[in-house]
Order: structure tokens, then sequence, then C-alpha cells
């Protein structure tokens, strides 16, 4: 758990809800994928992470909101 959080630390993406969601390197690979497809897109200027839904556990899904972009 901790070397995929250190790995989501090294590509810049450190607003995680938190280590408890990062399960395995390949959930914070997947993770980190998704966040830098968005990214490159010239769509989206950022991402920040919300809260999970209050009938849903944050072990199993981080959600993400991708700021437009201009």
């Amino acid at each position: 758990m901790e070397s995929s959080f250190k790995l989501v630390f090294r590509l810049g993406i450190r607003k995680v809800v938190g280590l408890h969601c990062l399960t395995s390197l390949d959930e914070a690979i997947t993770l980190t994928k998704l966040i830098e497809d968005k990214l490159n897109d010239n769509a989206y200027t950022g991402y920040s992470v919300l809260p999970p839904h209050p009938c849903q556990s944050c072990h199993t899904q981080i959600h993400l909101q991708f700021l437009p972009g201009n």
C-alpha cells in the first residue's frame, strides 16, 4: 500500500482521499492513469476528490470531479 501511495505522490497527485482507499498498486496505477488521461485532454484543467457517497465505502471507490477547461 505504501508503494502505491508513493507512486501517486511521485506523479504529483496529492489529493487522494486516504491511504486506505488505495488497496493495491494496480489500483493506484489505474487511478493515476485515469487522472493523467483526463488532464492531458485540453478540456480539463484539474481535478478534485469528492467525499464518498454515504451509501458506499471509501474502501471501494474514489470519486473524482474533473474541472472544466477554458
